[in-house]
């Protein structure tokens, strides 16, 4: 049961119940440091740390409880530091991170649909 796709309230609802989720995962003290936080965009959810163990079969057997799946062949694992290169290859919300000039042209267009309200 649940709400057809495309309405409305879909989004909100899918949010509040990952945010649930979520809320148990922090609990777990050996998964979760203060170094360690996630950022949710619509139904993707990065998990971010200062260092460079995630346990991501935990997170995964946590996210089950709550039948949510992890799609194996969409999770991408980057391991970025101070001098490396990865996290230029990156992709998020449809823009790698490292390509300048598709950013300063979302920016641009961002600005001029603004400045339209």
């Amino acid at each position: 049961m649940g709400t057809p796709q495309g309405d409305g309230l879909s989004p909100v609802l899918f949010i509040v119940y990952v945010e649930h989720a979520l809320k148990n995962i922090r609990k777990i003290e050996t998964l979760y440091t203060r170094n360690t936080l996630e950022l949710a965009y619509a139904d993707d959810v990065d998990f971010v740390s200062t260092t460079d163990f995630v346990d991501v079969e935990t997170i995964k057997k946590e996210l089950e409880d709550f039948r949510l799946h992890v799609n194996t062949n969409k999770t991408e694992y980057t391991l970025v530091k101070k001098d490396g290169e990865d996290w230029k290859k990156v992709k998020k919300v449809g823009s790698l991170l490292g390509d300048t000039e598709d950013i300063e042209r979302r920016k641009q267009l961002s600005n001029l649909a603004l400045q339209k309200l």
